[in-house]
């Protein structure tokens, strides 16, 4: 996500966005890493359609924890700009 950087250096003070921008890049290239090997093993395991179910579960899990908390933090948030 070429947008997550971005987003991150817009929430982060001045003297500390190297350090969230770095973790926020080695996150990203740890899951890029490790996710070929993840899903070949839960496909060689399971099947396709098992995978497919469990990705959806895990998006609406997601998105059901995801909006209600932003829309707690919205106004808390501070933007350094």
């Amino acid at each position: 996500m070429p947008a997550m950087p971005a987003y991150v250096n817009d929430l982060s003070p001045v003297e500390s966005k190297g350090k969230y921008q770095g973790l926020t890049i080695s996150t990203s290239a740890i899951g890029r890493a490790f996710g070929p090997l993840f899903g070949g093993l839960v496909i060689d395991k399971f099947c396709y359609i098992n995978f497919f179910i469990v990705a959806a579960a895990g998006i609406f899990m997601m998105l059901a924890i995801i909006v209600p908390l932003h829309a707690q933090l919205k106004d808390k948030l501070k933007i350094f700009r």
